[in-house]
């Protein structure tokens, strides 16, 4: 039979059955409107703490250890017990690394950091700010002041935002650092940066290397830690084992540096993904619910229907067309839905945290969640479909008129 003919058939049957027909279209609107709207606000989250991780931390970092040092780097060693030693020289063979994009030294001390009454212990790290702001971007996450100030001010500090509150200090306001070893200095704010993660902008701050060094045992050429910013970061993890073989040094790539936050973001994508598909699967229980309804209410229709010359796939496709049109429709309405949802929590204010600091809602926009909702929306509404109208198509109209 003529294909117009099954598509008018299966129209009769949804338009002459509403409440089923919009129940099934609500409920695949629902589940690919949901879906767009979970993986969108998922995928911001993980997009914001992917840059802030990238960002705060250095794609290979390079620490001190006990083990021997390889001589190719100097004649004297170039890792000590506590201090990575004679950096010039080894900075100097990592720079020309053609993947090296910068690298910098870094001389870290724990500390108490004090301003009136507050007293909280924080991470000073020395560093060569005008190297160290290529390799964390700096620049770019500074909210009141520049971080190249810190170049030319020697008594200067760069605060992160929920220490700087902690501590109720802004710019030009003074701090006082007390060591383990009762040292003590203190330093002017002329800058206040935010990465957005709480366990940086909470305990850290930055200094002039050769600051922290007179708060510390170590002299020229020392560092606790060189900082290495790859052009490409995907190379972190062969870039930290090569290192680490040949000059014998302890290498961390980020991913290793940021496991537990990377399992994390695993773990909440799989629940994202699982959540929605059962939506959606639910969704289509329902559609094989009404179809099949549909289906055993038609019975004798589609005996007449066979017994006038409409074949099994004729009858197949009169109830299949009917998933097809309730599948693309849901899930058209469902991919206008999501986005008005993601647009609408893109918009809210994000409550203050002391884990993470969002000024909305991040929302991820891409085009590929849409198409993947529609795929999955028309997916979910087909296959539910495909058993009774193979069923229907089955049918012996004889026995069902002999009733």
């Amino acid at each position: 039979m003529e294909t117009f003919v099954n598509l008018g058939i299966a129209k009769v049957h949804l338009v002459s059955r509403k409440r089923q027909s919009f129940i099934a279209l609500t409920g695949v609107a629902f589940g690919v409107s949901l879906y767009i709207l979970l993986i969108s606000f998922m995928e911001g989250i993980n997009l914001y703490l992917m840059d802030s991780m990238l960002s705060s931390t250095p794609d290979v970092q390079l620490l001190a250890n006990t083990g021997n040092s390889k001589s190719e780097v100097g004649p004297s060693g170039n890792i000590g017990s506590d201090f990575i030693k004679n950096t010039e020289v080894l900075l100097d063979h990592i720079r020309e690394d053609k993947n090296v994009l910068a690298v910098s030294p870094v001389l870290t001390q724990q500390c108490i950091l004090f301003s009136g009454p507050v007293q909280l212990n924080v991470r000073l790290d020395g560093v060569k700010i005008n190297e160290e702001m290529q390799v964390l971007k700096l620049s770019g996450k500074m909210i009141s002041g520049n971080a190249s100030d810190l170049a030319y001010k020697s008594n200067g500090i760069l605060l992160g935002k929920g220490l700087a509150d902690k501590l109720n200090v802004g710019m030009g306001g003074t701090v006082t650092a007390f060591t383990p070893e009762g040292r003590m200095a203190q330093f002017r704010v002329v800058g206040v940066f935010r990465f957005g993660l709480g366990f940086v902008d909470n305990t850290r701050a930055f200094l002039n290397i050769g600051s922290v060094r007179q708060l510390m045992p170590a002299e020229p050429g020392q560092a606790t830690s060189i900082h290495i910013r790859l052009k490409d970061p995907d190379k972190s993890k062969e870039m930290a084992e090569s290192i680490s073989s040949r000059y014998g040094v302890k290498a961390e790539d980020w991913a290793t540096s940021n496991a537990s936050i990377l399992a994390t973001v695993t773990a909440r994508n799989v629940l994202t993904y699982v959540v929605s598909l059962a939506l959606l699967v639910v969704a289509g229980f329902g559609i094989y619910n009404i179809i099949n309804l549909t289906i055993t209410s038609k019975m004798k229709d589609i005996a007449i229907l066979k017994s006038i010359g409409f074949t099994g796939r004729d009858i197949a496709t009169v109830f299949l067309s009917q998933c097809l049109v309730i599948g693309l429709i849901g899930s058209a309405i469902g991919a206008l839905a999501g986005f008005g949802f993601s647009e609408a929590l893109s918009r809210v204010s994000f409550p203050s945290s002391e884990t993470v600091s969002f000024s909305y809602f991040p929302v991820s926009f891409k085009a590929r969640y849409y198409l993947i909702g529609v795929f999955f929306g028309v997916a979910t509404s087909l296959l539910p479909g495909l058993l009774p109208s193979i069923k229907a198509s089955g049918t012996d109209p004889l026995s069902i008129l002999r009733r």
